[in-house]
Formats: structure tokens, sequence, C-alpha cells
């Protein structure tokens, strides 16, 4: 198990323009502290684009919810949108830039250094008012028999400048190489080295799906939209040697966060 003064104690930067020249400093970062900042990797008309197509889809989605249809809220002020592979090739909320970024996708295929394959296109939207979600992680399964081996990265770009007052992601640095028993305990308590991810628009960051994270609260009077792209590692699921305890002890976990995300406070 690391030890905690191996870890990360800022969230590593950089240029997304100069950053395939410093791929492999880029890649290091990455995979040390499970996730990187890449500023100015969508430019304004970009942003522009995607968010003229989400505006009138949030507005539906909530127009729903006041009749009583709750749909794609998955919290009382947490909207989100989520489009299959097939659908988000011919979906505006989909850019090719998003799914198929040089940096992004070379930087993928390092960390999985096997087959992969692009998952869904998704919009979270922090509304105002919106309570924090509880630490988690996105992967699933985890290796419990052994350090986590990364099977899931998001691309994140927030469509606005996100400050600490916007609900923007907090991350445990380096939570990601943790053995499972040491994720269960921190979801449960306070994580050692957390960080707000704070950007400017443009900004994207690289998020390995295995780090703790959560969303923060949204204090602003303005919505917080985010496009979330993800790339899955591909090939089947390795359960041998998983003893049904763990298993077991695994599934409580999960559901127990599922519930303290739906459940009224």
């Amino acid at each position: 198990m690391r030890a905690d003064d191996d870890r990360p104690t800022e969230i590593p930067e950089f240029r997304a323009d100069l950053a395939l020249d410093r791929f492999d400093e880029v890649l290091r970062a990455f995979r040390r502290a499970g996730v990187v900042l890449l500023r100015g990797l969508a430019t304004p008309a970009q942003l522009d684009a995607v968010q003229s197509a989400y505006d009138p889809v949030l507005a539906a989605a909530t127009e729903r919810r006041a009749r009583g249809d709750r749909g794609s809220f998955r919290a009382e002020q947490r909207h989100h949108l989520s489009l299959a592979p097939e659908e988000a090739l011919s979906n505006p909320l989909s850019p090719p830039w998003v799914r198929d970024h040089p940096l992004v996708t070379s930087l993928v295929s390092s960390v999985f250094a096997g087959p992969w394959r692009r998952g869904p296109t998704q919009v979270e939207c922090a509304l105002p008012g919106c309570a924090p979600m509880p630490w988690h992680s996105d992967a699933f399964p985890p290796d419990l028999s052994r350090r986590k081996r990364t099977v899931r990265v998001a691309l994140q770009v927030p469509m606005i400048d996100v400050d600490a007052s916007r609900g923007p992601t907090e991350v445990d640095l380096g939570s990601h190489t943790d053995h499972y028993d040491r994720w269960a305990r921190e979801t449960r308590g306070a994580p050692r080295h957390p960080r707000l991810v704070l950007t400017r628009r443009g900004d994207a960051f690289l998020r390995d799906g295995d780090l703790i994270h959560r969303g923060t609260v949204n204090r602003s009077d303005a919505p917080r939209p985010m496009l979330s792209q993800l790339f899955l590692r591909d090939g089947p699921v390795d359960w041998w040697g998983l003893s049904a305890r763990r298993v077991a002890r695994y599934a409580r976990a999960r559901l127990a966060l599922r519930l303290r995300r739906v459940l009224p406070r």
C-alpha cells in the first residue's frame, strides 16, 4: 500500500497545447495523482456550441420535474444526461473534440496499455443549492485481491468558470491506487488529501475512475454544467480468485452509497 507521504499535494496541471510535447510527464502525473488538469483544452466556440445544445435539454427536464417527473435528475438539484456511444455520434452534446481529442486518446491508450472503447458521453449539471454528493469511486468492479487496475477514465469539461462556490468536483489525490479495504474505510470517513478542481472556461480534467471524489455544493445563483466523456478498458471482467465475502462487502458498500444519494436527508 502506498505511503501517505508519497501522494501528491496539489492537482498537476498542464497547458493542453503543450501537453503532447510533455507527454511522459503528463502521464506520470496522472498515474501518481489520478487526475490531471488540462488548461485550455476547449475553445469558447466549441463550448458555446455544446451549451446551446444543452440549455433546451435542461429547460425541458426542469419543466418535467416541476410536474412531478424527476426523470433525469439524480438528486433534487442535480441533472444527469447520458448518451450511449452509438447515440452520441450524431448528437451535438458529444462533439468530436470530446470523443477523439488526440492528447486525451493518447493518454487513455497509455493508461490502459491494452484494448479500450468509448463509453457514454454525459452532461452533469449542479443546480444552485444542490446538496454535496457522498465520497465515492466510479469504477466497477474494483480489483479486490490486489491494487486497483484502472478500468475507467473520464474526460470532464466544465462549461463555465468554476470557483469554490460553483459546485466544483473534489478529489482525494492518489486514492485511485489504494486497496479496496482502505477505499471502503475512506468513503465512510474523511479522505486524506482532498482538493477542489477549480477551472476556467475551456479547461478540462482527466480523472481515473477509481479516484475517490464527490460533487460539492453549488452556492452560486447559476447552474454548473459539465461535459464528460467516458473511456473504458475493454475485455471481460476477471472474477477468479475473489472471495464471496469480499464481493458481498463491496456490493453492500456500493448499495449504501446509492441509497445516500437518493434518500431524503
